[in-house]
């Protein structure tokens, strides 16, 4: 047990030196996210925290001694991944041709990466499993698609993307344990040990006012991919450690942004890959939270659904039951998520209207020991 924590902190330790290195070199030949209008960032940072984990996690898994049958599939097509998304930072694609190249990579992985969705576990109405059969190529490519997107379009604020990944792999671990899967446990955790690394460099802290690297369409694409991968693995035959349904609870909030974002855009006639800045994490900053607050706020509630989504694994609630309890979540989520962007001026309002009640309230006692002990000016 100590042998294996012990070189999952060397994983730790190496990806944050690839990453520092990584970024160190990408300032030297230009390969920089700038400033933007749609941006929130105000000095170039380097988009190479993707290649950091994609290396560094590849060079462990291949150092733990995991056997290429299980590292080819997840590692040989998510380089296309990766090479996709470093030249979309560099280049900067449409996404038409990001699409393209999305759709290419999960249709290798469908047909020669030997991860395919062919069941979804026991949704028909009479609690059989709901096999896909011809359409099950077709199923797994728009799945993965959504997801590297959904994974792609939370990567708007510092440590959001990462973290969420993060909780992910953190349940899906759980899972691979009790579900005695002990490759894809190996690999996820060398996964989420490479994306805990990245994160001592993107997250803000008291000494880090702001991230010293990001993680680029190269790094959130290739997490999207690697999620989708590993629970279709785990969520089919051999293994079948999980139900698939399970799966959509452990990343709640990548597809529930994606999908409100791509149903109102299309509703309001703008086209549904268009950037915009009205993402869950945009409205919590509008209204006035700051960065940490925001992430503290949707990691609560990403947290929170993966624990429901592997407890109802663990207790056998049907499946049924928990694909229509996510549903009618999402469900809510939208009419909340609705009400709340027409309401966000009167709510911003009374945010701030409450911190400066607070500010108030704590200045008052001040004011009166100040006056109590002669001190006409107050503590800076």
């Amino acid at each position: 047990m100590m042998n294996e924590v012990f070189a999952y902190l060397l994983i730790f330790l190496f990806v944050a030196l690839l990453t520092d290195f990584l970024r160190r070199q990408a300032h030297s030949v230009g390969l920089m996210d700038y400033p933007s209008s749609r941006k929130r960032h105000q000095k170039p940072v380097p988009p190479v925290g993707g290649e950091a984990i994609f290396i560094g996690c590849l060079i462990s898994v291949l150092a733990l001694g995991v056997p290429m049958t299980h590292v080819a599939g997840l590692f040989a097509i998510g380089a296309i991944i990766v090479l996709t998304g470093a030249l979309d930072d560099y280049y900067n694609f449409s996404p038409r041709s990001r699409l393209l190249a999305q759709t290419a990579a999960a249709l290798a992985m469908a047909l020669l990466g030997g991860a395919t969705v062919e069941q979804l576990g026991a949704i028909a109405p009479d609690g059989q499993v709901f096999h896909l059969h011809a359409f099950a190529v077709p199923f797994t490519v728009l799945g993965v698609v959504g997801v590297i997107n959904a994974l792609n379009m939370v990567d708007g604020m510092d440590g959001l993307s990462g973290s969420l990944a993060l909780v992910a792999l953190i349940a899906l671990a759980l899972i691979a344990q009790v579900g005695q899967a002990p490759v894809i446990l190996a690999m996820v955790l060398v996964m989420a040990s490479g994306i805990a690394a990245f994160l001592t460099l993107n997250l803000r802290s008291p000494w880090r006012w702001r991230a010293s690297v990001f993680l680029g369409d190269a790094g959130s694409m290739f997490l999207g991919f690697a999620l989708s991968w590993f629970i279709i693995r785990l969520s089919q035959d051999p293994v079948s450690a999980m139900s698939p349904v399970t799966g959509l609870w452990l990343l709640t909030i990548p597809l529930f942004d994606v999908l409100f974002a791509l149903g109102r855009r299309i509703l309001s006639g703008h086209h549904p890959f268009l950037a915009d800045r009205q993402h869950l994490h945009h409205f919590f900053l509008r209204v006035g939270f700051s960065v940490s607050q925001t992430l503290g706020l949707i990691l609560a509630f990403a947290i929170a659904s993966a624990a429901i989504g592997t407890a109802g694994e663990f207790l056998d609630i049907p499946d049924r039951a928990m694909l229509l309890a996510f549903c009618g979540l999402f469900a809510l989520y939208c009419l909340t998520m609705t009400l709340a962007w027409r309401a966000y001026p009167r709510i911003r309002y009374r945010l701030a209207q409450r911190r400066r009640h607070r500010g108030a309230s704590t200045t008052l006692p001040v004011l009166a020991r100040a006056r109590a002990t002669g001190i006409r000016e107050l503590p800076r």
